[in-house]
């Protein structure tokens, strides 16, 4: 009984974690760098948030499945787990079917992956650009950008550069001229690489808001996917969770996923333990029977002695 007990307080357990993980995935994500997740200077919610003003956000949390997204753009920022070449593939058939993929990374190592599976000669360096001519701050250089017409300012944080360019859209300075952000166009598509994932970062939204506006332009697109599922690697959560769009009610996704989480429940229930004990637990707890008094032999006994003597509990004799 004890081991049985045991079992069904793990799964319990389990079950649980599940469902609140997957309704608030936020403590996941809320500390890793350029999480759309993570409110603080170093995430990326204000972009999300902003996005969504122009058109609907959507997180990835879940393996791409091409069914699932509509005309739009993905956007990749700052990979920690590299994507798989299936994964790749979906991406490389998104672009051509005239969508859009951004690509935002200053260290490379996921990122050149995707580039080298799209068949794309054009990497992003994971060393700094040191360019000693920028304007202002080293730390946090200012360079000029000119994409399709709109020229600006974009402040950066020490950003990587571009290797290989061929349609650069931000550089540095004008004595060094590395380049931190290139355009690839595929057919109709655009697969734009940006080599500073801190431009898009809460702590420098005031600073580079007109560029965040001038990029969506550009992209011209109403449905934006942020991916994090190769944020954190986390498969429990991925495994889960689905493509969640950013206006759907949290009652709503408590409602869907504690369906979800007790289905699971359930399944391995009855793998453990078979399915017609599951079947008759459930009837129990759906319709319990009464339970009968149970009277030992010798009090049973007693009370008919006291019935014969005329003196039972709650009995009393009509007749002498």
């Amino acid at each position: 009984m004890r081991n049985i007990y045991t079992k069904d307080i793990l799964l319990g357990i389990i079950g649980i974690l599940i469902i609140l993980i997957s309704i608030f995935p936020e403590p996941i994500y809320v500390s890793i760098p350029y999480s759309v997740y993570n409110t603080k200077w170093n995430g990326c919610s204000e972009f999300y948030k902003f996005t969504n003003t122009y058109g609907n956000s959507y997180i990835i949390t879940s393996p791409h499945n091409l069914n699932d997204y509509k005309n739009g753009v993905i956007f990749i920022i700052a990979p920690t787990e590299p994507l798989t070449k299936s994964e790749i593939d979906k991406i490389r058939k998104y672009l051509l079917m005239g969508n859009d993929v951004v690509i935002i990374d200053d260290e490379g190592v996921a990122s050149n992956v995707i580039l080298k599976h799209l068949g794309i000669d054009k990497k992003i360096a994971s060393s700094s650009t040191y360019d000693i001519f920028y304007e202002k701050n080293y730390s946090f250089p200012e360079v000029k950008y000119k994409i399709e017409g709109f020229e600006g300012i974009v402040v950066t944080s020490i950003p990587s550069y571009i290797k290989n360019p061929s349609n650069d859209i931000v550089e540095t300075s004008g004595v060094s001229k590395k380049v931190i952000a290139d355009v690839e166009h595929i057919n109709n598509s655009k697969l734009i690489i940006i080599s500073d994932p801190d431009i898009f970062t809460n702590s420098l939204k005031n600073y580079n808001i007109k560029f965040w506006k001038t990029l969506l332009f550009i992209l011209n697109k109403d449905n934006f996917y942020f991916d994090e599922l190769h944020h954190s690697g986390n498969e429990v959560y991925g495994s889960v969770c689905l493509i969640i769009p950013a206006g759907i009610p949290k009652i709503l996704k408590a409602l869907l996923f504690v369906i979800a989480s007790f289905s699971l429940y359930l399944f391995g229930a009855i793998m453990v333990f078979g399915f017609e004990k599951i079947k008759n637990m459930l009837k129990n707890i759906l319709f319990p029977k009464k339970k009968r008094l149970f009277i030992p032999d010798s009090e049973i006994k007693e009370i008919i002695l006291k019935i014969k003597e005329g003196r039972n509990y709650g009995w009393k004799r009509t007749t002498q």
